[in-house]
C-alpha cells in the first residue's frame, strides 16, 4: 500500500506470507492491484507527486507477490478479486499479469457484477479486448438485470458498445425495468443531467454526440427499436423527452414507431409539446397522419402548451441554471402555431371541460389567445364548473386577455356553478397576503386594487 518494494522483499524472504489479509479481507495483492494515483493529491504539493510510485512501481509490486504464490482467487468482502479491482480502476498492465494466473471470468462480486461487467462500465476499452480474447461471458448481468453493453450504453461509451457488438452480444436484453441499451442510450445525454446541476462551470463527463452514435449502432445490429419499458415507454419516446434531436431522428429513420403510447396515454408527440421540443415535433409531425394525441385526462397538445403553468413562478428552489433552462414563451407560442398549422382541433377539451383557450386565458397568454381564437375556438366554452374564460380571466387578473374575449362576443354575463358572473369575482379581489410570503416575486405580481377596478370597467 505504501511502495515499500524493498521491504516487501525482506519480509517475504524472512516470512513468506502473502496472502494474510486485513479485517475487510483484502491480501497484498489487493491493495497493490489497486494503486493510488498522484491526481488526488493537492496540486501544489510538488514534493509529493515526486516521491509518488509510478505505474510501473505497483506493477513490480504485483510481479512480486504473484512470484511469491500470492493466491489470486481471494476475494474482500464484496467478494471482489485483485482482477476485478484492477479492472475497475483501468490497470491494464496488472490486468495481463493476473491473466497468466489461473482465474475464472465468471466469478461476480455481491452485485452479481462480473470483470467484463465492471470494465465495460468503467470504459476501459483496452481490458474489455482482452478480457474478450478470453473468451468472457458477454450476456451476463447483474443483479438489476444489465448487462455489459447495457451499461457501455447507459454510460457513454461508443467504442466498447461497438466492440460488444461485434462480438454478437445481444442487443435487446433488458434490465428489470425493461429498459433496452437503445432505451437508456436514447434517455441519458449531459442535456438530461444539467437540468439538476445548479453551477454553470459544470463539466459533463457524457456527451450528445456519443450516445447518437451509440443509438446509431444499436441500430444497425438489429435492436429493436419498439421495445418499451415497464412503462410502455418506447426508446422514441425518451428521446423526445429529453430533446435528442439527432437521436429522434435516427429513429424515424428505422421506422421507429410515433404512435406508441405510454402507460398515462402519453405519444412522443404529446411529451415533445409539454417539454418545448420544438425541432423534435416537426420531425414527428413528418412520421404521422393524426397530430392529436391525448392523455389520461383528454388534454390536447394544444392544452398542455397553451396553460404554460408559468412553472419559473411555482419553483421555490434557488439555483438560477433551473430558470434558464425551462421553454420561454416564445417557445409554447411557435409550438401552438406548429399545432394549429397541423389542423389540431382547437376545441378539444380534457376532462375538467377546459379547452386551450380556457388555460391560455386563466395563465396570461394573450399571445396564444389571440392564436386560438384567429382558428376560430370558441370563447363561450365553460369548464365542467360553468366557468366561462371571461370568469376565469378575471378571477386571474389577466387584464390584457380580457379586451381580446369582449371583442370575440365572449358573454359577459355567464355564470359559475355559485351563480357567479365575471363581474362579481373582479369586484371581491384577492388579497395578496394569501400566497406564500417568501416567493416575493409573485407577492410584486400580484394585481392591486386598482388592477381589479380596471377589469370591473372592462366589463362593464
Amino acid at each position: 500500500m505504501s511502495y515499500q518494494i524493498e521491504t516487501i522483499q525482506l519480509l517475504f524472504d524472512k516470512y513468506g506470507f502473502p496472502n494474510t489479509s486485513d479485517d475487510k479481507n483484502e491480501p497484498p495483492l489487493s491493495t497493490a492491484s489497486v494503486r493510488i494515483e498522484p491526481s488526488v493529491l493537492h496540486p501544489y504539493l510538488g514534493l509529493l507527486f515526486d516521491i509518488m510510485p509510478s505505474k510501473h512501481s505497483y506493477t513490480r509490486i504485483v510481479k512480486l507477490l504473484l512470484e511469491y504464490n500470492c493466491d489470486t482467487t481471494i476475494c474482500n468482502v464484496n467478494n471482489e478479486s485483485a482482477l476485478f479491482i484492477a479492472c475497475t480502476k483501468g490497470h491494464t498492465d496488472i490486468v495481463e499479469l493476473l491473466f497468466k494466473c489461473n482465474w475464472d471470468p465468471t466469478i461476480c462480486n455481491n452485485k452479481k457484477e462480473s470483470v467484463l461487467f465492471i470494465a465495460a462500465k468503467e470504459g476501459h476499452i483496452d481490458i474489455v479486448k482482452l478480457l474478450l480474447e478470453y473468451n468472457c461471458d458477454l450476456n451476463i448481468f447483474n443483479n438489476k438485470h444489465e448487462s455489459p453493453l447495457f451499461l457501455a450504453s447507459k454510460e457513454g461509451h461508443p467504442d466498447i458498445v461497438k466492440l460488444l457488438l461485434e462480438h454478437n452480444c445481444d442487443p435487446n436484453i433488458c434490465n428489470y425495468k425493461k429498459e433496452s441499451p437503445l432505451f437508456i442510450a436514447s434517455t441519458w445525454g449531459w442535456l438530461r443531467l444539467v437540468r439538476f446541476v445548479p453551477h454553470r462551470s459544470f463539466t459533463p463527463r457524457r456527451c450528445n454526440r456519443n450516445y447518437t452514435e451509440i443509438v446509431k449502432l444499436l441500430l444497425e445490429h438489429n435492436c429493436d427499436s419498439n421495445t418499451c419499458n415497464a412503462k410502455n415507454e418506447s426508446a422514441l419516446f425518451a428521446a423526445s423527452k429529453n430533446g435528442h434531436t439527432d437521436i429522434v431522428e435516427l429513429l424515424l429513420k428505422h421506422n421507429c414507431d410515433a404512435n406508441i403510447f405510454n402507460d398515462k396515454n402519453e405519444s412522443p408527440l404529446y411529451i415533445a409539446s409539454m417539454f418545448s421540443q420544438t425541432e423534435i415535433m416537426k420531425s414527428l409531425f413528418a412520421q404521422l397522419s393524426d397530430p392529436i394525441f391525448c392523455f389520461e385526462e383528454d388534454e390536447s397538445h394544444e392544452c398542455i402548451v397553451s396553460m404554460w403553468l408559468n412553472r419559473s413562478q411555482k419553483l421555490l428552489f434557488d439555483f438560477k441554471i433551473l430558470f434558464h433552462l425551462l421553454p420561454s414563451e416564445h417557445n409554447y407560442t411557435q409550438i401552438v402555431k406548429l399545432l394549429l398549422e397541423h389542423k389540431c382541433d382547437p376545441n378539444t377539451c380534457n376532462a375538467k371541460n377546459e379547452s386551450a383557450l380556457f388555460s391560455a386565458s386563466k395563465y396570461g397568454r394573450p399571445d396564444i389567445v389571440e392564436l386560438l381564437l384567429k382558428h376560430k375556438c370558441d370563447p363561450n366554452i365553460c369548464n365542467d364548473k360553468k366557468e366561462s374564460l371571461l370568469f376565469i380571466a378575471s378571477m386571474s387578473y389577466q387584464i390584457e386577455t380580457i379586451p381580446l374575449l369582449l371583442k370575440k362576443y365572449c358573454h359577459p354575463n355567464t355564470c359559475d356553478d355559485k351563480n357567479e358572473p365575471p363581474l362579481f369575482t373582479a369586484s371581491a379581489w384577492i388579497e395578496s397576503q394569501v400566497l406564500y410570503p417568501c416567493v416575493r416575486f409573485l407577492l410584486e405580481s400580484m394585481p392591486s386594487e386598482h388592477s381589479y377596478t380596471q377589469i370591473v370597467k372592462l366589463l362593464l
